[in-house]
């Protein structure tokens, strides 16, 4: 029991690192009143279990990644002032020091996701909600706020991206739309990219889920109605 508390504890992600520590992160319920990203790794379940949000608003959704050097990325939404939601980043160099709000938007910006690259950038997306419209959205870590752009140009909304980064560097990202539908594109051209890999006349249903083979192969998975689809 790696959480080991009377407290809810959920949204678990998962990483190994060069040398097989196994690092988890996941979302607690604080003392029955607030949400906290929580952290911990095998080298000691309970002596490593560290609060690293620490904050009074909502954070929820945390996903994990570790770079070349053994850092650990964590990002998560948390809901500011309970008016609005914001992404955030940290690593493990310092999980206070190094926390960044990423998205900084004044909207509802939820549901990260992140990949590091051969140069250990992180590169994260994000669901971003304007109004009654939801956008994908993707930053990188060698300049948050210059890198941002909005990269699902499909005329739908669009909801709970996943990335994934190839050898080369390139950036691979889906998500799903209001219409059901499975879409990717690619840091190359963002909008020149775009594809519909579902095109079901079912319920694709998010979130979808892609990884880069050795090959640099495309691998895609998701739920169709009650059936589980593939795609290279």
């Amino acid at each position: 029991n790696i959480s080991n508390t009377s407290d809810s504890s959920s949204a678990p992600s998962i990483a190994t690192d060069s040398n097989d520590v196994v690092h988890v992160t996941w979302s607690e319920l604080v003392g029955g009143t607030n949400f906290e990203i929580y952290y911990a790794n095998s080298t000691d379940w309970s002596g490593t279990q560290t609060n690293i949000s620490n904050t009074a608003d909502l954070s929820l959704w945390p996903k994990l990644a570790v770079d070349s050097s053994d850092e650990v990325h964590v990002v998560w939404y948390e809901n500011i002032g309970g008016t609005y939601y914001e992404v955030f980043h940290a690593s493990s160099s310092n999980w206070t020091g190094t926390q960044t709000n990423v998205s900084n938007s004044a909207y509802w910006s939820i549901f990260p996701s992140l990949a590091i690259d051969s140069s250990d950038t992180v590169h994260i997306v994000w669901e971003e909600k304007i109004g009654a419209v939801s956008t994908i959205f993707y930053s990188n870590s060698t300049d948050w706020s210059a890198t941002q752009a909005m990269i699902s140009a499909c005329p739908q909304s669009s909801f709970q991206p996943a990335i994934a980064t190839d050898s080369s560097n390139t950036i691979h990202v889906v998500w799903r739309t209001d219409e059901a539908e499975i879409y990717y594109a690619n840091s190359t051209d963002w909008a020149g990219t775009l594809a519909n890999v579902s095109s079901s006349p079912l319920t694709s249903t998010t979130p979808a889920v892609i990884l880069i083979d050795s090959a640099g192969g495309i691998r895609i998975i998701y739920q169709d109605y009650d059936d589980i689809y593939y795609v290279r």
